[in-house]
């Protein structure tokens, strides 16, 4: 377990605090665009958003996520997506089944934060991303 609890906080360091806050000026940008009236634009612009965010938060920011400071930014990411999915699926013009990787950051949190609980209480160590190493790779030659 590394020595740290399940739930720890933890100051944010310069780049994480510069990841949130450019995600988070972006989710403002398109709640403005989608309030100046461009509806399309905005919607094209939160699915991307959220496209990025998802992948990012679980492919490059797979260790940060373990920090409950950075876990509890990226649920308030998860809170601004759901409201983009409601203020888009108000709007009769678009079809909201393509959308639903909008309430999709929710679920992959908690999925993620259930994962590592059982991964701590079975293996005694951290949920972390697989790892090839040449002692593995030789053993398959």
């Amino acid at each position: 377990m590394e020595g740290k609890s399940f739930v720890y906080f933890e100051r944010l360091k310069l780049p994480d605090i510069i990841i949130t806050t450019v995600c988070f000026v972006y989710s403002i940008i398109i709640f403005l665009v989608y309030y100046l009236g461009s509806y399309e634009t905005a919607f094209n612009l939160s699915a991307m958003h959220i496209f990025l965010s998802q992948l990012g938060a679980f492919v490059f920011m797979f260790t940060l996520l373990r920090n409950f400071t950075f876990y509890l930014i990226w649920i308030g990411f998860a809170v601004l997506h759901f409201v983009m999915y409601y203020l888009f699926s108000s709007n009769h013009k678009f079809e909201i089944e393509r959308a639903n990787t909008f309430l999709n950051t929710i679920i992959l949190l908690v999925v993620f934060q259930m994962l590592r609980y059982l991964s701590l209480k079975i293996q005694k160590r951290e949920f972390r991303v697989p790892q090839r190493n040449k002692v593995g790779i030789s053993k398959l030659t």
